[in-house]
């Protein structure tokens, strides 16, 4: 029997990635058609038409599903972390499940631009993901944050488990490789608009910034953690 006084809850929103993917997905798409249509003066009304309501409807749907999100209260006991979901995300399937300390592998809090991905990967490969997205203010994931990684360590003191921190894809080597392959596919895009200019000119200007904005964002990204290890 779990003593009370040593139990601490905290309700999280957990953020749909996989809704918030799909729509904006479906935002690109809607205008990248808009763009080209407009570029090359298209006549035809009804699908210049379509696409601003595609445009529209996903810009919409896409600040709801910003704001929506899961909600789920955690707990952390002396024996095992529990999660217990109040109202679940968007098309996602999630269960309440108590989490013995002991069975947890490793743990990753992985910070990105607009939210915060919580990783727990139990020893039988068993994969647990919360997203935090920065928008939700009533939400008690620093708090959860700090108490679980000082159930962490308290737990790898007592040499119960040794629950280690893992890494994220921008400190693995697949990070790195995608990296790689990222400099080379600009670097030889580069190249060929400097080899055909009048070419570089008619490219649609909405893909390149799309390319390279995503390009740069993922490099930079990449550089600053990998520099912040180093200095460590």
């Amino acid at each position: 029997m779990e003593n009370p006084l040593n139990t601490s809850t905290y309700k999280i929103k957990d953020f749909s990635n996989v809704a918030f993917g799909g729509i904006l997905i479906l935002f690109w798409l809607a205008a990248l058609v808009l763009n080209v249509f407009l570029l090359n003066k298209c006549d035809n009304q009804l699908i210049i038409i379509i696409s601003l309501t595609l445009f529209v409807v996903g810009t919409i749907i896409l600040c709801a599903i910003h704001l929506k999100g899961g909600s789920v209260e955690i707990s952390i006991t002396e024996k095992y972390m529990g999660l217990k979901w109040i109202k679940k995300p968007l098309f996602l399937k999630k269960q309440d499940m108590n989490i013995r300390w002991g069975n947890i592998k490793n743990y990753i809090f992985d910070e990105g631009s607009r939210s915060e991905t919580f990783k727990l990967i139990l020893k039988d490969n068993t994969k647990i993901k919360l997203v935090h997205s920065y928008s939700y203010k009533k939400s008690d994931f620093r708090k959860f944050k700090q108490a679980f990684k000082d159930k962490v360590n308290s737990v790898n003191l007592e040499g119960l488990n040794k629950i280690e921190l893992g890494k994220t894809i921008y400190e693995g080597i697949s990070g790195i490789i995608l990296a790689i392959v990222i400099i080379i596919a600009l670097i030889s895009i580069i190249i060929l608009m400097a080899k055909n200019p009048d070419r570089a000119l008619s490219t649609n200007p909405f893909l390149m910034v799309l390319v390279f904005g995503g390009g740069f964002s993922y490099l930079f990204k990449i550089l600053i953690i990998n520099l912040h290890k180093l200095n460590k």
